[in-house]
């Protein structure tokens, strides 16, 4: 009997899960890394159900093998095309090209009576469910793929959030005071925004706008009003970091090699950045804004300038994997990458020159944060917990457990005295970076939650989740109705 796979399993010595994006009757399907050329796939594993006898499960392996080719061979816009196939112990499993929900909404749809072309068969065989006719091959082919098509998108698991605004509030939140350890457990939700599966948010400076990356493309929002100002980009975003004027974001996504720079007045697109070979996972600007860092699936961070120049390449991981995650130290002179070898890694900026490896993990980790005084660094990592390191000497302060699943991402409020992490267990939690202590659990996500940013004035908390949402946290009290300018205000209990 097949079972659910965890990440880090290795199927065909070649394809990597990454993480599980979908259940059903037939089977789950997982995002997973092809460890041969490095990029992202989607592979669909075909589960037994439970009443099938032994000979009928054998039967239907030996109809696996000798049906898979075929499905390889078929070729139409509207389906997966089956690049492999393998059968092994922990069942039977195709890999699909990963793509991003607009590719889904490119596809036109499969009218019943349109043929499927495939090359001819290199024998005679005629596979006994094309018997039957065109419309019953057809559904069988669906069936056979069943989940096999969310695999195709972007967003992980999919729901009715993907193209519906999912604003939620009665006015304007905000919370009455900067989250703390001794007001962290009076902190409730505020409100909830946001368009499709959500990657990424990310305030401006000012803490006026805030930027969310999702599976359907870039929004920028009003903070004050929480309404939409308008689109950028309009394919899958998977992380999103506003210059440190606020004037121009960078985005990056994990189904393209280039980076992007957008103005954040009017949301031209400024320049691009090319020189990953793999999708990109990660982008980061450094303190005086004029240098970017990003971190790819090819195994490297590459240093640019903010113009599109590329001015260093850091093979960062190499023989490790994807860089998931990469942040600057404030000072800008150290830069910090974190990657599925289970280590943090410091690199001087002006040479690339490794400076300190940090080691204690048991899992990969997929974020790295500098505390405001650069003192400290977080990480968050699939073994479930979050560790605190003292900078300095790569001291491990405290490891903070708590978490019943995956962690996702870490952030520092502004004064550096609480860290808020996002995990797959749909929560949010609160701790306390003097001594690792948690403080509060957030719950409301209904799916996991991948990314959590602190306004700048520290009084609101962002988490964006794969429900759809990101969700508005704080401290309640009044609740603004004219605007941070106005006067009119009103009594919250959100």
């Amino acid at each position: 009997m097949s079972t659910i796979l965890e990440s880090g399993t290795l199927i065909h010595a070649r394809y990597r899960v990454v993480q599980l994006i979908g259940q059903g009757g037939m089977g789950a399907v997982y995002t997973a890394i092809d460890e041969t050329f490095g990029s992202q796939v989607a592979l669909k594993q075909m589960v037994p159900t439970p009443h099938l006898n032994p000979s009928q499960v054998a039967g239907i392996e030996r109809a696996f093998q000798r049906e898979a080719p075929l499905l390889h061979r078929l070729q139409h816009p509207a389906l997966s095309h089956v690049r492999d196939s393998s059968v092994a112990a922990s069942g039977r499993f195709l890999v699909m090209p990963a793509c991003t929900e607009a590719t889904i909404r490119r596809r036109p749809h499969l009218p019943l009576t349109q043929p499927l072309s495939s090359s001819p068969a290199p024998a005679p065989h005629r596979p006994r469910w094309l018997r039957f006719g065109r419309l019953v091959a057809l559904v069988l082919v669906l069936v056979f793929l069943g989940v096999g098509l969310a695999g195709c998108s972007s967003s992980g698991r999919l729901g009715s959030s993907e193209r519906r605004d999912q604003t939620d509030t009665p006015g304007i939140p905000t919370g009455t005071m900067p989250i703390s350890p001794e007001n962290a457990a009076t902190v409730v939700q505020l409100a909830r925004l946001g368009k499709g599966s959500i990657h990424d948010v990310a305030w401006s400076p000012d803490g006026r706008q805030l930027a969310v990356a999702s599976a359907i493309g870039l929004f920028l929002y009003d903070a004050d009003t929480l309404k939409e100002i308008h689109q950028m980009a309009k394919t899958s975003i998977t992380r999103v970091a506003f210059a440190p004027d606020g004037a121009t974001l960078a985005s990056v996504s994990m189904y393209d090699t280039i980076g992007r720079l957008w103005q954040a007045a009017d949301g031209k697109l400024l320049h691009t950045f090319n020189g990953h070979t793999g999708g990109v996972w990660s982008v980061a600007f450094a303190p005086d804004g004029a240098t970017l860092a990003s971190g790819s699936w090819d195994t490297t961070v590459r240093l640019w300038r903010v113009t599109g120049v590329l001015l260093n390449t850091i093979n960062a991981h190499t023989g490790t994997g994807m860089v998931w995650s990469v942040a600057f130290a404030p000072d800008g002179a150290t830069l910090a990458s974190v990657s599925y070898d289970n280590s943090v890694r410091l690199w001087r900026v002006a040479d690339g020159t490794l400076l300190r490896t940090l080691e204690g993990h048991t899992d990969w980790i997929r974020s790295v944060a500098f505390a405001p005084d650069g003192q400290t660094l977080a990480s968050a990592s699939y073994d479930k917990t979050v560790r605190l390191w003292r900078v300095a000497d790569g001291t491990l302060l405290h490891t903070l457990e708590g978490h019943t699943d995956l962690v996702n991402s870490v952030a520092f409020s502004p004064d550096g005295e609480t860290l808020a992490s996002a995990s797959y267990d749909t929560t949010v939690r609160l701790w306390r970076v003097a001594d690792g202590t948690l403080l509060h659990t957030l719950e409301g996500h209904t799916n996991l939650v991948e990314s959590v940013a602190f306004a700048p004035d520290g009084k609101t908390l962002a988490s964006g989740s794969l429900d759809g949402t990101v969700r508005l946290w704080g401290v309640p009290g009044e609740q603004v109705v004219a605007g941070r300018g106005g006067a009119a205000t009103q009594r919250s209990s959100l």
